[in-house]
C-alpha cells in the first residue's frame, strides 16, 4: 500500500461510521478513495446536480444549505454528507460548499452502497443522519399544517437517548425498552457538566447479533 493509502486508511479507522468495517474492507476502502481540494467559498455540490461520491471531510469544514439557501449544517473534520442523493439516486437537494480551504476524501457510489447493504453499524449511522434531516424537513412546514404536524413534532423533537459505554447490555436492554427505543448514542463517560462525547451508536439489532446470538453474559459492558 502506497503512503497516500496508508494516510487514508488511518484517517477512516479514526473516524465513525467507517472505524466499525473490518481490516480488511478499510484496506480496500483506502485504496478506492479519490482526494478532491475546495478552496474557500467554492461549491461542493450545487442543487440538483448530480454526483457519483460520498464525501468525507478530511481538513476544513463545509456549510451545508437547504434548497432556499438558508444554512442548514456545518461539518468539519470527519463529516460526511452526499449520502442522501446516493441512496435515492436522485440529484443534490442540499447544496454544500467550503467554509474554508478543504480537503475531501470521495469514496465511490458502488463502494459506499456495498457497505451500506453489507454492514449493519455503518448502515444505521447513515439512516441515522438521514432521518435528522428528514425530521427538520417535517419541522419546517409546522405552520403549513398545524393539525397535521403537532403530533409528528412530538416524536421528533426529544432530546436523543444516550447510554455511557460503561454500562451493561442488561441496563441497554432496560432502558431502551422504557424509552421506547430502537437505537441509541454510547458515549464515554465525562464529568459533571462537561459535554458527552459520542463515541458509538448502537440498536437492537446488535443486542440481538452481538449480545444474545454469542450467549454473552447481561453484565457485559456495550464497549
Amino acid at each position: 500500500m502506497e503512503i497516500e493509502q496508508l494516510e487514508v486508511l488511518t484517517f477512516l479507522q479514526e473516524h465513525v461510521p467507517f472505524r466499525w468495517l473490518p481490516e480488511d474492507e478499510l484496506t480496500q476502502l483506502a485504496k478506492a478513495v479519490d482526494v478532491a481540494y475546495f478552496r474557500a467559498d467554492t461549491d461542493i455540490v450545487k442543487l440538483g446536480e448530480e454526483h457519483s461520491d460520498l464525501y468525507v471531510i478530511r481538513s476544513g469544514s463545509v456549510e451545508i444549505f437547504r434548497r432556499n439557501g438558508d444554512l442548514y449544517n456545518r461539518l468539519g473534520v470527519g463529516g460526511i454528507f452526499g449520502q442522501q442523493s446516493l441512496l435515492t439516486h436522485s440529484p443534490s437537494r442540499f447544496p454544500a460548499r467550503a467554509l474554508e480551504d478543504t480537503l475531501i476524501y470521495l469514496i465511490p457510489k458502488p463502494v459506499f452502497i456495498r457497505l451500506f447493504e453489507y454492514y449493519d453499524r455503518f448502515s444505521d449511522f447513515v439512516e441515522i443522519h438521514n432521518h435528522k434531516r428528514l425530521n427538520q424537513t417535517v419541522n419546517r412546514h409546522q405552520d403549513a399544517n398545524e393539525l397535521m404536524t403537532s403530533s409528528v413534532s412530538k416524536l421528533i423533537t426529544r432530546p436523543p437517548v444516550m447510554i455511557e459505554a460503561q454500562q451493561s447490555v442488561q441496563t441497554l436492554a432496560i432502558t431502551m425498552t422504557e424509552e421506547t427505543v430502537s437505537s441509541m448514542l454510547v458515549v464515554e463517560s465525562m464529568a459533571e457538566g462537561e459535554e458527552a462525547s459520542v463515541v458509538g451508536i448502537v440498536t437492537d439489532r446488535d443486542l440481538r447479533t452481538r449480545v444474545v446470538a454469542e450467549g454473552l453474559p447481561l453484565d457485559t459492558p456495550i464497549r
